[in-house]
């Protein structure tokens, strides 16, 4: 395992921003991370204008030329001479950056100026590339942070009036612990370096050297107070009988019937369990009346199903390899992964496998104080699935075993490797193992 996370984006921001300005920051938000329409907008963009960059170099706008920032760093390298429009020093100053680029992890290939905002676009092949092998090399390691000596501890303050409430605690301690983990912190059942009780109530005594995060409570959807009167088991069991209505059609094998109880009962739990995290901790989860229709719900089993298809697709290449109608997958390092041109492949790339360990290290928040953030993964998870709902309805990953399509077969196998690994590690932040088949 890598000793540090490898946050190849936010790397890229700060590099391009350190090497405009000649200064050595952490902060970078100046430089845009895109999420969308990267063919037209680039993965990263900026604004050129002095106002933006005028806290951002020495002595502030007066020291910034009238052009802003790319013709300041076109003067700083003495590359200015033959710059005599500002088309030329855009020119200039992108030849600098790209040419920078090639000592870092990520590449720059081409830009587009967009009035005032130069748009940055990347080497794509080479990204791919990275991206995947990160993800395929370190597996269920991949997102992990080498293990450090400092520590946490965590214990729950039981809410003796509320079982879900509790229940939530408990959720959110195994999230706590979980992130930290992958973080590189040590988890200790005894006091530690870093001590905290997990709580519903914002007042009383706590324990000596412990500090206190406060949860929100799980409140009933009808008086919007704490619920109560619902045990754990009751409102699981209401959720169970919500999903074998909804999907009455596929649950009505006599032969099977023992099978299917217990998929219902997994993608119940991790249905609540999605619901509890998606909010962030601090605030109240507001129950779902039982007939209504439960958006959480059927997000979780969207997420569940994408992976378990995932996984399917991945079974029948490799049964399609032992009845010899494809050929074995090449070594990883003689993938041609020029051949993932479609945009929702690299965009499936560039958002979720390339940032997924950028996500891990933004889930916990350590100043001012310890904060979690459960929802950014849920968050994640249900953009990654709908992402790849459209693509795949779109391309077709096993086609027929033609030579010439197997170059193109095999970058996708590696692609989907890789999504899975994504999507299975991200899972078990919250303690959940996916089913293979829904």
């Amino acid at each position: 395992m890598e000793n540090s996370i490898n946050c190849h984006v936010n790397e890229l921001a700060r590099n391009i921003f350190n090497e405009l300005t000649n200064l050595d920051r952490n902060t970078f938000s100046i430089i845009r991370i895109n999420c969308e329409k990267l063919s037209k907008n680039g993965e990263l963009c900026f604004l050129t204008n002095r106002q933006v960059w005028n806290a951002c170099v020495p002595k502030g706008i007066d020291n910034l030329p009238p052009k802003g920032i790319l013709e300041y760093y076109v003067k700083n390298k003495n590359a200015n001479g033959n710059c005599s429009t500002y088309d030329e020093i855009v020119q200039k100053a992108f030849s600098l950056l790209e040419a920078k680029s090639q000592e870092w992890s990520l590449q720059i290939n081409s830009f587009s100026l967009q009035n005032e905002r130069l748009c940055l676009f990347l080497n794509r092949t080479q990204a791919l590339s990275l991206a995947i092998k990160n993800a395929i090399n370190n597996g269920f390691l991949y997102g992990q942070k080498a293990l450090g000596d400092e520590s946490y501890t965590f214990r729950i303050q039981v809410d003796d009036e509320s079982e879900l409430s509790n229940q939530r605690l408990y959720f959110l301690k195994e999230f706590f612990e979980n992130i930290l983990k992958l973080q590189g912190y040590r988890i200790s059942t005894e006091k530690s370096d870093n001590n905290y009780i997990l709580t519903t109530k914002s007042e009383g005594i706590i324990k000596e050297n412990y500090k206190k995060i406060v949860c929100g409570v799980v409140k009933n959807p009808e008086n919007k107070s704490k619920e109560k009167c619902t045990t754990w088991n009751s409102y699981l069991t209401g959720k169970k009988e919500e999903l074998k209505k909804l999907n009455s059609h596929k649950y009505q094998n006599d032969d099977k019937e023992e099978d299917d109880e217990e998929n219902i009962k997994q993608i119940a739990t991790i249905g609540v369990k999605f619901a509890f995290l998606s909010v962030k901790p601090s605030r109240c989860v507001l129950l779902k009346k039982f007939q209504t229709s439960d958006d959480t719900m059927k997000e979780a089993a969207f997420i569940l199903y994408n992976t378990a298809r995932i996984k399917a697709i991945l079974n029948k290449y490799e049964e399609k390899v032992i009845d010899a109608k494809y050929p074995k997958l090449l070594n990883i390092d003689d993938i041609d992964f020029s051949c993932l041109s479609q945009e929702e492949e690299w965009e499936l790339v560039f958002n979720y496998i390339l940032q997924y360990p950028e996500m891990v290290m933004g889930c916990v928040k350590q100043k001012p104080s310890l904060e979690a953030c459960p929802q950014y993964i849920c968050s994640f998870l249900s953009r990654l699935c709908q992402h790849f709902s459209v693509y795949y309805r779109r391309s077709r990953v096993l086609v027929d075993g033609y030579s010439h399509l197997m170059p193109t077969v095999m970058a996708r196998i590696y692609l989907l490797r890789s999504l899975l690994i994504v999507l299975e590690n991200s899972l078990s932040i919250f303690g959940i193992t996916p089913m293979s088949k829904m």
